[in-house]
């Protein structure tokens, strides 16, 4: 991805979006560490955001901006943190919400326990004029990250675990779906709708989870409207390397080509190219029981 982070931050886990008027544009975190910095990493890790305009043939950068607080939001209180700002944006856009990003938070939120907030963007100026914690103080025993929200949809909804399936509105959970899996599937990209079909997205999973050798892998799934899931694909790596990680889909329903944008080792930021008949050649039914 041609864009240069601010001077000791690097630009990952990038969020690519196609939007009603056929721009491209994509969210990059830049965040004040990267994986190779070991026991030096700072004591309070900075993010900032910026929000990147796409030329759809070349995907070259054409602008950047930061993604800043408006007033408003500036004036809210923190709690202290070891990560301040928000994580991982997904890029969305709906009838009734119009430009969003789904984003993690701990700061606005208790400042242990990572949550998912729903960030309202000026969709000129890109500034977050709102931001929504989703759950809440009840609801979060456990860190919240990488919900996979619906992109084009009359409103907000949420996938809010791949693996375990589950829809969320603004105003709480509508709908636990129930299947059995055979792999651990998490959160990545946001959901695109393909027509006749579903909902496309690109999940990931990691092997050795919570060790020092973990490593990452991806999938696409189809599902429908619920967040049940239909189809996937077989596992698969976009880079050589252990740590990677897909938050943005973008498919031209003209050409049937998508780019997918993607992390690789915390610290650079990637676009692939694909195509949709390829794609949908490689996905396979979810076997499901008589019950």
């Amino acid at each position: 991805m041609r864009f240069d982070p601010p001077e000791r931050f690097w630009a990952f886990n990038p969020s690519i979006v196609r939007m009603p008027d056929h721009r491209l544009l994509c969210a990059v975190r830049c965040a004040s560490y990267h994986r190779t910095m070991g026991k030096r990493l700072p004591r309070v890790i900075q993010n900032r955001n910026f929000l990147l305009e796409i030329d759809p043939q070349t995907l070259a950068t054409r602008s950047a901006t930061e993604i800043l607080e408006s007033p408003a939001v500036a004036a809210l209180p923190r709690k202290p943190a070891s990560v301040s700002g928000f994580d991982d944006l997904r890029i969305a856009h709906t009838k009734a919400d119009g430009l969003v990003a789904i984003a993690n938070t701990a700061e606005f939120f208790n400042g242990t326990k990572r949550e998912i907030a729903v960030l309202d963007l000026d969709p000129q100026t890109f500034q977050i004029m709102a931001v929504q914690i989703l759950r809440g103080e009840a609801w979060s025993k456990g860190h919240q990250k990488n919900w996979s929200p619906f992109v084009d949809t009359p409103e907000l909804r949420l996938v809010y675990s791949i693996e375990r399936g589950g829809i969320h509105r603004r105003d709480g959970r509508i709908y636990t779906p129930y299947w059995i899996e055979r792999y651990k599937l998490r959160g990545g990209s946001q959901l695109v709708a393909v027509k006749n079909l579903g909902w496309l997205g690109i999940a990931h999973g990691v092997t050795d989870a919570g060790s020092a050798r973990r490593d990452y892998w991806h999938m696409f799934h189809l599902s429908d409207r619920m967040g049940r899931v239909l189809a996937y694909s077989p596992a698969f790596k976009l880079t050589e390397h252990p740590i990677e990680f897909a938050a943005g889909l973008a498919i031209d329903p003209t050409s049937g080509r998508i780019v997918i944008s993607y992390g690789v080792e915390d610290d650079r930021a990637m676009f692939g190219v694909t195509d949709l008949d390829s794609v949908i050649g490689t996905l396979r039914p979810v076997p499901r029981s008589a019950s």
